[in-house]
């Protein structure tokens, strides 16, 4: 069973996929040019900045797959993967997979922190 479209302009399906996020990226790397002074002690800034990353997060990754499976399948649903549940085997490893991924994240944050910025002086390293 043949479940992708047949289509002569491919090309301009795919520009308009490409552009989509091109467009995001030339966006984010222009918007880390702006020069803001932003108070992190204030929680509703706190909580607005993870609303604005859950949403770059998802014009980042599930837009694009959206897209993607509107424009070239037929059966939208089964092309992205949402109308069958996982295994619950595959969900327990991603589980322990994302769940062992957090002090590793962390650790990189730390050192990153490390070489790049001032606040080494601050952070006591095994001391």
């Amino acid at each position: 069973m043949d479940t992708h479209r047949s289509t002569s302009q491919w090309w301009i399906q795919l520009s308009a996929l490409l552009a989509y996020m091109l467009i995001y990226v030339v966006l984010t790397v222009a918007a880390t040019g702006v020069d803001i002074s932003v108070n992190f002690d204030d929680k509703a800034v706190v909580h607005s900045y993870k609303i604005m990353q859950g949403i770059g997060m998802i014009l980042l990754f599930a837009v694009p797959a959206v897209l993607f499976a509107v424009i070239w399948t037929k059966d939208k649903l089964s092309f992205i993967g949402i109308d069958k549940l996982a295994s619950y085997g595959v969900t327990l490893v991603a589980s322990i997979g994302m769940i062992l991924a957090l002090p590793l994240i962390n650790y990189l944050a730390t050192l990153c922190l490390l070489y790049t910025s001032d606040a080494a002086d601050d952070v006591r390293c095994g001391v």
